[in-house]
């Protein structure tokens, strides 16, 4: 059964490979969020050290802009994969 399924995927691998990847990338970022935040509380405002708040709250919306591009770019090439391997099977 998996073998017929898979002969349907065809000219869609490399989307059917790349969404999974992305999805962990995603997921890697999206976990490094809360110790950026446990840093900032941490060693910013409890010392009141305004400079290592603004460094680290700049890299935290890099990483969220990051994280979102990852997130749309495994949205797209995830239907894109899906779309083709549902013609294929038809």
């Amino acid at each position: 059964m998996l073998k017929t399924l898979a002969k349907s995927i065809r000219q869609y691998k490399f989307e059917s490979i790349l969404s999974p990847i992305l999805v962990a990338a995603e997921v890697l970022v999206e976990i490094f969020i809360p110790f950026l935040m446990a840093n900032i509380i941490d060693d910013g405002i409890m010392k009141k050290d305004m400079d290592y708040i603004l460094k680290l709250g700049a890299f935290l919306i890099l990483i969220t802009i990051i994280s979102t591009v990852l997130g749309a770019g495994a949205s797209w090439v995830s239907s894109k994969a899906g779309a083709g391997f549902a013609a294929n099977l038809r």
